[in-house]
């Protein structure tokens, strides 16, 4: 257990964390609704985080409880936004998307295939996309 402390858990975010210049790891654990304490700048020193590695921008993957190694691995890492490009060819099939969006850890096998072959998404999207109205009404999937 983090610090040592039997039933305590881990840093908790209750919003993504955004940091600001000039911010330091006491502001941003309070901006979080956490009091700093000296037991978590001395945890720091374990997982390698300096203060001055600090960098500015949104750190939308820290969200939830956080370990303390991955919470410093983040801060280390740098920012992450929401969103990330991601390059599909064409000529991919489903299965093609799937596995390589698999293989980049953005989902888990299978979800992309689940989700274009779901009836309530197809029908979702024939409604929001008018051009897919011509579609013939028995197609399986959004490919």
């Amino acid at each position: 257990m983090w610090f040592g402390l039997s039933g305590a858990p881990d840093v908790r975010f209750e919003k993504a964390l955004v940091i600001k210049e000039g911010d330091t790891l006491t502001s941003i654990l309070a901006s979080q609704g956490r009091v700093s304490s000296w037991r978590i700048r001395r945890v720091a020193g374990d997982y390698g985080f300096d203060p001055s590695m600090l960098k500015v921008g949104s750190y939308a993957d820290l969200s939830g409880d956080i370990a303390p190694k991955d919470f410093y691995k983040a801060l280390v890492r740098g920012p992450r936004s929401l969103y990330e490009k991601v390059r599909i060819l064409e000529s991919w099939s489903i299965y093609d998307t799937d596995a390589y969006l698999a293989k980049k850890n953005y989902i888990k096998p299978g979800e992309y295939i689940a989700y274009v072959t779901d009836p309530s998404n197809i029908r979702q999207a024939r409604s929001k996309y008018s051009f897919l109205e011509i579609l013939p009404d028995n197609i399986d999937s959004l490919e």
